[in-house]
């Protein structure tokens, strides 16, 4: 049971991989910059605001954008996300 569990998780990770990365790059260019510089690099938002020279404002609104776009096909996938990230967590 649990080797059956493990294989459909690494199965649905691969498939929600492979979604978010489409999705990444349906999104317009600055708004992806934005969402890789603040989630995958770290950056504050303030930092980001100085790096793309657009205000704090435009940054908040931005990560906005990208939520909004990555919600809608990943909602089926949300229980799985949530469990891929305690397992990275640890």
């Amino acid at each position: 049971e649990y080797r059956r569990q493990r294989q459909m998780c690494i199965r649905d990770r691969s498939e929600i991989i492979e979604l978010f990365s489409r999705e990444l790059a349906k999104m317009p260019e600055l708004t992806r910059a934005v969402y890789q510089a603040s989630r995958q690099e770290g950056l504050t938002y303030q930092q980001i605001a100085e790096r793309y020279n657009i205000s704090t404002r435009q940054v908040a609104s931005e990560m906005q954008r990208a939520y909004a776009q990555l919600r809608v096909p990943l909602k089926d996938y949300l229980p799985v996300i949530g469990l891929l990230f305690a397992m990275l967590s640890k």
